[in-house]
C-alpha cells in the first residue's frame, strides 16, 4: 500500500526468500527504532484464515514451519472460542503468526530522514 500512517510487517509468506528476508527486516527496523529513540513497530499477530486444502494456505504454514517462524494452527472450533466474533465454515482453518505487526510509515519516514541528517 501507498497511503495511510501504518503498514503490516510479517514474516507469513509462500516463498522462503521472503520468509528469510524479513528476518533481516525486522531487524533492521529494530536497530532504526534505538537508533531514532521512536516507536516504529507494533506487534498485533496475523491471523491467517482459509480453506483449510488451499494451497496457498499449506504454502504459508509449510514456509513458517521450514524457517522456524512461530506459528499455531488454529482450527475451526478454537478460532471461535478465541475470537467469538468469528464463524470459520466446515472446512475452514486459521493459524497465527505472533511477530506480525504494523509498522507505523509516518514515524520510519522521519527517522530515516533524521538519520540521513545526521550522517551528512
Amino acid at each position: 500500500s501507498s497511503h495511510g500512517q501504518t503498514r503490516i510487517i510479517r514474516k507469513a509468506y509462500p516463498e522462503d526468500f521472503y520468509a528469510k528476508m524479513m528476518e533481516e527486516g525486522y531487524r533492521l527496523w529494530a536497530e532504526l527504532e534505538a537508533e531514532s529513540d521512536s516507536t516504529l513497530y507494533r506487534q498485533t499477530g496475523l491471523l491467517v484464515i482459509s480453506e483449510e486444502q488451499n494451497p496457498e494456505f499449506q504454502a504459508l504454514w509449510q514456509t513458517m514451519g521450514r524457517n522456524r517462524i512461530p506459528r499455531e494452527y488454529l482450527p475451526a472450533e478454537e478460532v471461535g472460542k478465541r475470537f467469538p466474533g468469528l464463524l470459520l465454515q466446515p472446512g475452514e482453518a486459521a493459524f497465527s503468526e505472533h511477530t506480525a505487526g504494523v509498522l507505523y510509515a509516518d514515524r520510519a519516514l522521519r527517522a530515516v530522514q533524521d538519520c540521513f541528517r545526521r550522517l551528512g
